[in-house]
């Protein structure tokens, strides 16, 4: 009936989820589901974006939700009604744009894109066993708002080891030049190479001093 549809249409259009009960003589009555947005999800986005990381849902649930909570929340691109083996798809599709992508889920369905990404994200306390088996990473106390600090914590730490990696050949390169013409000897040489393995070592324990932004 047109009433039934009308409330239908509304339903999907604020992101709720209708479900029909109905028998051979028409509908008995409808339930109007609504899942809650997380209180931090905007705050996570916008990090995401300011660290210049693009921002996408991949979801079973109807294009019309979908479009409502990637309005709400600035997402950048929304894919709804997909079956699994179709997530898995568009995360490839996905990964031929994009250098690294990312994945966060915590259901049954969520298992397979979660493997097939980059860097899988499940949450800990609320996601299935598949789930959390398929990521890298298993958030265990749900807050999604620490996957900006997780982000900036690899990127320090890659920073951290390109850095010592130049500095270690730098260091001994010079020392073999200087020693190669005379310069030093073989103990400075010595020394120079504990030298700046120590240093490397104290540099890297800076990124224990890494602070995350709850």
């Amino acid at each position: 009936p047109s009433e039934v549809q009308k409330i239908i249409d509304d339903s999907l259009k604020i992101g709720d989820t209708p479900i029909i009960l109905a028998d051979e003589k028409g509908v008995k009555g409808i339930f109007v589901l609504s899942d809650q947005i997380r209180d931090e999800s905007q705050k996570l986005i916008n990090d995401l974006h300011r660290l210049g990381i693009h921002s996408a849902i991949l979801t079973g649930d109807n294009e019309k939700t979908a479009n409502y909570v990637a309005k709400k929340l600035c997402i950048d691109k929304h894919y709804g009604k997909l079956l699994p083996d179709q997530k898995v798809t568009k995360l490839k599709d996905f990964q031929k744009q994009y250098k690294t992508v990312a994945m966060v889920g915590d259901g049954v369905n969520d298992a397979p894109v979660l493997a097939t990404s980059d860097i899988g994200i499940a949450m800990g306390a609320v996601g299935s066993d598949i789930a959390i088996e398929s990521a890298d990473i298993a958030l265990m106390n749900d807050n999604i708002s620490l996957i900006p600090s997780l982000i900036k914590l690899g990127r320090y730490t890659s920073h951290t080891i390109q850095f010592n990696i130049i500095l270690a050949l730098i260091t001994k390169t010079a020392a073999l030049i200087l020693a190669s013409l005379g310069y030093i000897g073989l103990g400075i040489a010595i020394f120079a190479d504990v030298g700046v393995t120590m240093v490397v070592i104290l540099i890297s324990l800076n990124i224990m001093n890494f602070k995350f932004n709850s």
